[in-house]
């Protein structure tokens, strides 16, 4: 997570079936994902799922 602070546009932009309103990022962390988005200079963190969980069905 430490990376996130340093380097938060270093990880892939997650590719919807659907548009979002935000670009998300996926920061895969041991067994799961982490979803955030940049906005400026800030980093929200917006949900953090099981890796194998089915994500269209979960945002």
């Amino acid at each position: 997570m430490s990376r996130l602070a340093q380097f938060p546009y270093s990880c892939k932009v997650y590719q919807p079936s659907r548009d979002f309103e935000n670009q998300y990022r996926i920061l895969p962390v041991k067994n799961y994902l982490v979803f955030y988005v940049v906005k400026e200079q800030i980093v929200e963190v917006h949900r953090i799922l099981y890796a194998k969980m089915d994500l269209t069905k979960q945002l």
